[in-house]
């Protein structure tokens, strides 16, 4: 079976993810969470440094990434020229934005910038690419949700209500992933 490497987003990893990896395993694949820098100790080179300890698990892998991880885990694939099967997004975003009242997040988004010379090299190196986002995404504007997809040349999936797909909204499961994953692999 394939890897399939969870990279997390701002404050770690999420709830669903432990869905996906409960599930995932179940199934015979091996998942891996690369240890990434958490809030004010975000910076690309931190992703870079989590990310390479587990390069030899990317070609032939599944990457899914959440929120800032998303950009982070674009920018890496292009650089590092690994060959992942497939990559799904959540509530990813390719250019940094700012929230009121959080210099802590706005410094990590800074790092997220993806050119489209990257976003392009991505795209030509990974076959099979999902981009799943929602209507009522505290965090990440509704544009910068609607271009990420466009910015990667993936497949852009709306799911309405399930917001950044983190603590907030209370999201524990989210059976769409599975479901691309099985159906990429029959």
């Amino acid at each position: 079976m394939r890897n399939v490497i969870l990279v997390p987003g701002f404050n770690g990893v999420p709830k669903i993810y432990e869905y996906f990896k409960q599930e995932l395993e179940a199934k015979g694949y091996k998942v891996f969470i690369p240890d990434c820098p958490l809030r004010d100790e975000i910076t690309w080179d931190g992703y870079r440094r989590a990310l390479d300890a587990l390069n030899d698990k990317f070609d032939g892998g599944i990457i899914v990434a959440h929120s800032i991880g998303c950009a982070m885990s674009v920018k890496y694939v292009a650089e590092s020229s690994v060959k992942p099967f497939a990559y799904i997004s959540l509530a990813g975003f390719a250019q940094p934005f700012e929230t009121p009242n959080r210099p802590d997040l706005d410094k990590g988004v800074a790092e997220t910038t993806v050119h489209t010379n990257t976003g392009k090299r991505f795209a030509e190196l990974v076959a099979n690419r999902f981009s799943i986002y929602s209507d009522n995404d505290h965090i990440v504007p509704m544009e910068l949700l609607e271009e990420f997809p466009m910015v990667i040349n993936s497949k852009a999936i709306f799911i309405p209500g399930i917001g950044h797909m983190g603590k907030k909204i209370g999201l524990e499961k989210l059976p769409e992933v599975i479901d691309i994953i099985e159906k990429l692999d029959n």
